[in-house]
């Protein structure tokens, strides 16, 4: 199968993970809907700037390192399924489906925690991604 070098997302560039990820302007539409959600300000601009500052700045075991690198994964998992979906099935969405698919699969996910603890970042998280307030620990 001949697979077309140009980002089947933007057609602007050739595609690279480095570009379908982070630079393609249909991929930085994705980020900015999910990194609003997590309330982190700026897009990343690769893999490596992402884990130095999730290393620098969350708790590794926080509920909010849980929330950030769980939209890390969907998101990269997402952005690459469409890819396959569009160059394999001739199957497209719009990056505000996408987003609202990832955004959904983390809240799914976030939702199945449970003994989260008591906290404001806390209870945040769970307004912001529209979570039962039950996966917090009782007082």
């Amino acid at each position: 199968m001949d697979v077309d070098a140009l980002c089947c997302h933007c057609q602007d560039e050739e595609e690279s993970h480095h570009h379908l990820f982070f630079n393609c302007s249909y991929s930085t539409r994705v980020w900015q809907y999910l990194v609003s959600k997590n309330r982190v300000v700026g897009i990343p601009n690769n893999m490596g700037d992402v884990i130095d500052w999730l290393q620098g700045n969350v708790s590794w075991d926080s509920f909010r390192f849980v929330s950030l690198k769980c939209t890390l994964a969907a998101t990269v998992y997402g952005l690459w399924q469409e890819r396959n979906s569009r160059i394999f099935c001739a199957k497209m969405k719009d990056h505000t489906q996408v987003a609202t698919d990832i955004a959904n699969g983390i809240r799914a996910f976030l939702s199945s925690r449970r003994n989260v603890k008591q906290s404001s970042q806390n209870r945040s998280i769970c307004e912001i991604w529209g979570l039962p307030y039950r996966i917090m620990q009782s007082v």
